[in-house]
């Protein structure tokens, strides 16, 4: 066993475990500086613009795709909580232009997989 080698590395660990939490740090004063100059509501839709921002970098495609699909469960689940009746439909374009979960992953409506969102049913197609 290399006893040497072990130790450098986990002093290494230890080095970047301090470095990451004196970046956490900084981010939270940039957070506390932000938070005491604009009103509370503001400040949270900031702080939320900036992590679906941070999210969007790293694969907007993927990230719209999974928003539209978010609303559309959205609607969907609102549509059986409302005592007035009020439906949101969820049309078949819309159907169309969200992405569904497959066994391959995110793919777009006509993949192998769809979901009716309204009901719930699964229809698989094959390939």
């Amino acid at each position: 066993m290399n006893e040497a080698l072990l130790r450098s590395a986990a002093q290494q660990i230890d080095d970047l475990d301090g470095q990451a939490k004196q970046l956490s740090d900084q981010k939270k004063d940039i957070y506390d500086n932000i938070r005491g100059t604009i009103p509370t509501a503001e400040f949270k839709a900031w702080k939320d613009a900036v992590k679906l921002r941070q999210k969007r970098a790293v694969n907007r495609a993927e990230f719209e795709t999974h928003s539209e699909l978010v609303d559309a469960m959205l609607s969907m689940l609102e549509a059986h909580s409302h005592q007035s009746g009020v439906k949101h439909a969820v049309t078949p374009e819309k159907m169309a232009a969200i992405a569904i979960v497959s066994d391959q992953g995110l793919t777009r409506a006509g993949g192998r997989e769809e979901t009716n969102l309204e009901t719930g049913e699964i229809f698989r197609q094959a390939s």
